[in-house]
This record gives structure tokens, sequence and C-alpha cells, in this order.
């Protein structure tokens, strides 16, 4: 089934506006008050980096990020293990053949966390891999303008596998299939003969979101005239909380697209639950 963009976001739409109070706890929860503490209480920027000589050395670079990275990894870490329990059990609850409470919702969420966390590692190390390897032979050959045209095939490739894995957490939550490689390969499946659509679809609301929180920090921008501490306060808040509504949508957009491509139908849901 080709994928209607227009009909998914009316279902995307019609699920949330249903279920709007559990899916609010569940952005606050899980995408919100994790970001906000992380954007207050974490490092504010990456030491060194004020010196414009650094960004001009890469080795230098890759140092001061390495040692920034190393004071906040095990946080990082933790924000996207929330965001994960939070982003499947959104799909979860959205399962209209199961019709599950919030609770076993992220129950499953918390219970394809790990397996999530390991396909979106095997999908990026063969993504970095391929890049690598492109740019590498570009190198090698000492041509720039064949390592460029090689770059930019390996970004474009890399653009396409991951549209065609990004259906990979709703057949986690919704079907339940717990091996990493399954899912990776099931929503290969079912995105073939959509991947373009996907894309744009995706990139549409990308754009609105990078739209909104530009925004939106220009606003929060005017409480830096308040104090240092204020304007970390403030925008912090205003990064939380423009990506937790862009995660809870895009989740709830993911599943819209899997039950359009195919996924409703081969679960065993003969009729869209919420139309």
């Amino acid at each position: 089934m080709k994928l209607d963009m227009g009909r998914a976001w009316d279902q995307t739409t019609a699920m949330i506006g249903k279920s709007l109070p559990l899916v609010a706890i569940v952005a606050a929860l899980f995408f919100f008050l994790p970001n906000f503490a992380f954007g207050v209480l974490a490092p504010q920027g990456v030491p060194g980096m004020e010196n414009p000589d650094i960004a001009q050395d890469p080795e230098a670079l890759m140092e001061v990020l390495g040692a920034y990275m190393g004071q906040v990894w095990w946080a990082l870490l933790l924000l996207i293990l929330f965001q994960y329990v939070g982003q499947l059990g959104l799909m979860a609850l959205f399962d209209g053949s199961r019709r599950p409470t919030l609770g076993e919702a992220l129950s499953t969420g918390l219970r394809m966390m790990i397996p999530f966390l390991i396909a979106g590692l095997i999908m990026n190390v063969g993504l970095v891999l391929l890049f690598t390897v492109a740019v590498g032979i570009g190198g090698v050959t000492g041509v720039v303008a064949l390592a460029v045209l090689l770059g930019a095939i390996a970004l474009a490739a890399m653009i396409y596998i991951s549209i065609k894995f990004v259906l990979t957490g709703p057949v986690m939550a919704i079907e339940g299939t717990a091996n990493p490689i399954a899912a990776l390969k099931r929503s290969w499946r079912l995105t073939k003969g959509n991947s373009a659509r996907i894309l744009l679809f995706l990139f549409l609301l990308g754009l609105v979101y990078m739209i909104a929180s530009i925004v939106l920090s220009m606003f929060a921008l005017l409480f830096g005239l308040m104090g240092e501490q204020i304007a970390i306060v403030a925008a912090s808040f205003v990064s939380a909380l423009t990506t937790a509504v862009f995660l809870a949508v895009f989740s709830v957009v993911l599943v819209a697209v899997y039950r359009q491509v195919g996924g409703a139908s081969e679960t065993g849901e003969l009729e869209d639950t919420f139309e």
C-alpha cells in the first residue's frame, strides 16, 4: 500500500486527540523531565570550545569532545534509555489489536528498550562503516573530487538505509518482535515502495520542529537579561518542551505510517481503531 501522507497525519492527530492525557503523561515523564534535568544539571557547553584554535585542529577538537563525553556519557545514556521507553511505550499504547493500558504499554517499552538499543547500534555501526569505507577509498586515490563524490553517495545511502529501518520501533512495540535483526528486516520489508514518501513526511515534520525550536529559543534569549542561571533554566525548558512534543508526535506518526504500509492488516487489525 502506498503511503498517503495526509491520511497518516489525520490518523496521528486523531490518535493523539483521543488519548491526549496519556500522551501528555508519557511525554512529560520520559521526554520533558529528563531533557530539562540534563539541560540544567549537565556542564554548560564543551570546555575549551571557546578557543578558536581548537576548532581548526581536528586532534585537539576530538580531545576536547572526548573529555566532555567522558563527563556526561552516563547521563546521555540514561536520557536515551528514558526516551526509548517513552517512545516504545507510546507506540505500544496505540496497538489497536491489544488496546493496552498505559502501564502495560510502558511495560512493553521497558521490555523492548534493550533490543531497540541493540538494533540502533547495529544500524549506526553499519552506517558509520559505510561512510568511513567510502571516504577512505576516495582518500586513498588522492582525487578530491572522487572523495567528495563517494562521500555524497555514502551520505545518500545512509539516509536511505535509515528510512528503511525507521519502523523498527513500531515492529518491536506493536508486534512484540524482540529480535533486533528480525525487527530490522521487518521494517525493511514494510517500507518497500514507500521510502521516498516516508522520507518526505519525516523531513516536513523535522522542518516544523526546527522552525518551532528556533522561534522559541529566540524567545528564551530574553531571559538572558535576568541573569545567567535564569537564562540556562529558560533555554533548557524551551529545548525540553519542544523535544518532548516532537518525540511524542514523531512516535505516533511512526505508528500511523506503520498501519498504512501494512502493519495493521498483517497483525490482524482490520480497521483503524481511531477512524
